[in-house]
């Protein structure tokens, strides 16, 4: 199960918060209602940086439509009692992937073609900088702005017909795929 949203690339202001918001969905929200509540083997957030997508998905998942829900309600989640931690941990695992463990070798290749993409060092300096001064206000302002229901795409992978009540309920349809 998946939803999508066509959002901003790297270089937009906005970038560092939608990053920093995938950290924090994964790790307190989906995690827990989609694997340990849900039943699904995993639940997942993320923001592909240079392409602008943001996503939310889940796997070997048997609640397909509660899942959608969750994934729909993760606006509320940003109104709940969060803490200076949470956001804390979530710029940490921003940052994590933005600056892996790598071998010389690969710093060195990852340099050159981030330079020949426009990926400069002043620009990633430029996005780290944004990235550790994201606030929880920041979230929710991006939340609103970018992941909204005319933005988003859905998809599924299941055995049985999507389209069942369950999902017509949500206002969801799709369009079924043979193997």
């Amino acid at each position: 199960n998946a939803v999508a949203f066509q959002t901003v690339p790297y270089i937009h202001p906005d970038s560092p918060a939608l990053l920093v918001l995938s950290r924090l969905l994964r790790s307190n929200y989906l995690l827990k209602e989609i694997r340990e509540k849900g039943g699904a083997y995993g639940g997942a957030a993320s923001f592909d940086t240079r392409e602008g997508v943001f996503a939310m998905s889940s796997y070997r998942d048997p609640n397909i439509a509660r899942t959608y829900r969750v994934f729909r309600d993760a606006r509320a989640f940003l109104d709940t009692p969060l803490g200076q931690r949470e956001l804390t941990e979530a710029i940490l695992g921003a940052s994590k992937v933005l600056d892996p463990l790598t071998s010389p070798d690969t710093a060195g290749r990852m340099r050159f073609y981030s330079d020949q993409a426009g990926y400069t060092p002043d620009v990633q300096e430029a996005f780290k900088t944004r990235l550790l001064a994201v606030t929880l206000d920041d979230l929710r302002r991006v939340m609103d702005t970018w992941l909204t229901p005319d933005r988003a795409a859905y998809a599924v992978v299941t055995g049985r017909d999507p389209n069942d009540d369950t999902l017509k309920e949500l206002g969801l349809t799709f369009d079924v795929q043979g193997v």
